[in-house]
């Protein structure tokens, strides 16, 4: 499994057009141990791959940034969160 900045079906595909990935730690591993997991994957993702990135090719940088941003506007959207508000306030 995987975290991604921003969701989609099949992460590794669209991983160098949309988002940065993280891999996830097992479940099996004790709270201790998948925080621990989880940050050495975060902490490896952004000292490999996003910082450099970054700094040495801005450029895709920021694409990749603009299209994870384009991609969950719709999400973020104040009408779908009136109407999300609205059903959960009155259970329609």
């Amino acid at each position: 499994m995987l975290y991604c900045f921003c969701h989609f079906v099949n992460y590794k595909a669209l991983a160098d057009l949309h988002c940065f990935l993280i891999p996830k730690a097992h479940d099996s591993l004790s709270g201790i141990e998948k925080d621990s997991l989880e940050n050495k994957n975060l902490m490896d993702v952004l000292e490999n791959t996003l910082l450099p990135m970054y700094y040495r090719q801005p450029e895709r940088w920021s694409a990749i940034i603009r299209k994870a941003a384009a991609d969950i506007v719709s999400g973020f959207e104040a009408g779908r969160m009136a109407k999300e508000y609205y059903q959960n306030l009155y259970n329609v």
